[in-house]
């Protein structure tokens, strides 16, 4: 059994540390890279099961994955087009509002990967004048987009 050969959980674990290496890069260049470091993480958290950090990160970005199985997140992930117009502006709010609700690791992936990615260089007065709906503004102000009422 490869396994229980030291030389071959040496190799296995070696192996582990450049995925991780390779995940923190695609991490990196943001919604793009997203997909093969949600993979590359997992993978390195099955090379390194004692690597703590390996397995938090492959439950965060395991919620980037999740997204993309469900029908709701895949729509507004399709609606996320770059242009930086109001549409543009809602569905990207509404994408990452779909993590932000869910609590727990898709709230943390939420917070220190997706919203920078997808609001890195915001005009908050653009953002401001898109959202027409109480329940989006609520939303924008309550992740820090747009202050609170004062």
């Amino acid at each position: 059994d490869l396994l229980d050969d030291a030389r071959w959980r040496e190799v296995i674990s070696r192996l582990g540390t450049v995925f991780l290496d390779r995940a923190d890069r695609a991490a990196a260049e943001g919604i793009s890279g997203f997909d093969r470091a949600a993979d590359l993480y997992l993978m390195a958290s099955l090379a390194r099961p004692e690597d703590t950090l390996a397995a938090e990160m492959a439950s965060l970005f395991g919620t980037w994955t999740d997204c993309l199985a469900d029908s709701v997140c895949g729509d507004l992930r399709a609606g996320v087009t770059g242009t930086g117009d109001g549409n543009d502006l809602l569905a990207r709010l509404r994408l990452a509002g779909w993590f932000w609700r869910r609590g727990g690791p898709a709230t943390d992936f939420c917070k220190k990967y997706l919203t920078p990615a997808l609001f890195d260089r915001l005009d908050t007065r653009s953002l401001d004048s898109a959202l027409r709906e109480p329940a989006d503004r609520a939303l924008a102000v309550s992740m820090g987009l747009l202050p609170g009422s004062e």
